[in-house]
């Protein structure tokens, strides 16, 4: 006899899909605000033909990607998405000539008979900006300064809601300024900042894999973007998804390449079917990430480049500017084999005699 309780228990353990959608609405014509106080842009970028490129054309694009993403420090997200997506069907175009149109309709009927083999790649990124949690309204210390304007501050509503709004303008304020730097670096890949009837549209696509269905509904409201996105049930299973009628299965990668280049992940592309990739990418504070001497011995001990292999160093010269604006530069050379860094030289000019006499020195 099956209890009551094994019936309802389905039913008790659902959920609301928006419950798990971060995104909350719209605060200007681009950017968006998260439930936890983000905020981000969506662009659209319109990619390279890697095949077409040579090695040389693969390696620019890569360095004004980590010209980019060195402007950003840990308080900022970068989202790549690449959506591949089964092509949409061939309509043929009205034609006069009867012979043109019939050759049409040809084509378009060859083509849509392997429609299931031909696929269409977006790629977007999505910038995230995570302002400071230590909010005016909940500072202990400023609460023990000023206690009564921090009591006037908790009791009353207007007070609350401008102080918010005031971090919320120096938010996109930031956003918006490390936005610049990245669109500057990035301007040879195409980038496109989406506005939010598109960016609404992207984040449609993300949670309805039916094409029809993804671009049934459109932007109304600017708010409660989570319950405007979803509209496809979801059904967890044992070993997959079911989101809509498309079975789904959700793939992470364990651990981080030891290396990256340059269109590393080529085969998933290749791979039949549809598919949503998704990288993040955040910087890590310096004490999270920086090594202790013993673990600089551990992993170089095994690492010491043989006598017999070739010498291979890359070499960079990084700009900036100091707190009153004088700029500086920094050669920096790197051992790509043990990863150490043999120069590592600061000057206020650099001129190509300096450059060539450390050169000779970190190599000698």
């Amino acid at each position: 006899m099956m209890r009551m309780s094994r019936i309802l228990r389905d039913y008790t353990e659902a959920g609301a899909v928006n419950a798990q959608i971060a995104l909350w609405g719209f605060v200007d014509d681009h950017t968006f605000l998260t439930k936890a106080g983000h905020v981000g842009l969506v662009y659209r970028m319109r990619g390279q033909d890697a095949e077409g490129l040579t090695h040389d054309q693969r390696r620019m694009l890569v360095h004004a990607m980590e010209a980019a993403l060195r402007l950003l420090d840990d308080r900022c997200r970068v989202y790549q998405y690449v959506l591949k997506t089964e092509a949409a069907p061939f309509i043929t175009a009205p034609c006069v000539r009867p012979i043109a149109q019939e050759a049409l309709a040809r084509r378009a009927d060859f083509l849509n008979s392997r429609r299931s083999g031909l696929f269409t790649v977006d790629h977007y990124l999505v910038l995230i900006y995570e302002p400071p949690t230590a909010a005016s309204t909940r500072s202990v210390a400023r609460a023990w300064r000023e206690p009564r304007e921090a009591l006037r501050n908790w009791l009353s509503h207007g007070r609350r809601c401008r102080i918010v709004e005031a971090d919320l303008d120096r938010a996109i304020t930031t956003l918006r300024h490390k936005a610049k730097g990245v669109e500057a670096h990035l301007a040879d890949v195409g980038l496109e900042r989406l506005d939010k009837e598109r960016a609404f549209a992207f984040f449609r696509r993300l949670v309805n894999y039916d094409p029809a269905r993804a671009a049934a509904a459109s932007l109304v409201y600017d708010t409660h973007l989570d319950y405007f996105v979803a509209d496809s049930p979801i059904e967890c299973h044992r070993d997959h998804l079911m989101v809509g009628r498309h079975a789904v299965k959700v793939l992470t990668m364990k651990e981080p390449p030891a290396r990256t280049f340059a269109h590393m992940l080529a085969d998933m592309l290749r791979a039949p079917g549809q598919c949503v990739a998704c990288l993040e990418w955040q910087r890590l504070p310096a004490d999270r990430v920086r090594p202790t001497p013993q673990h600089i011995a551990l992993c170089t001990a095994g690492q010491r480049r043989p006598p017999t292999a070739p010498a291979s160093e890359s070499m960079d010269v990084v700009h900036d500017a100091l707190a009153d604006g004088r700029p500086f530069r920094v050669l920096t050379v790197v051992d790509q084999w043990s990863r150490q860094r043999p120069i590592l030289e600061t000057t206020f000019r650099m001129s190509g005699a300096t450059a060539r006499r450390q050169l000779t020195v970190g190599v000698s």
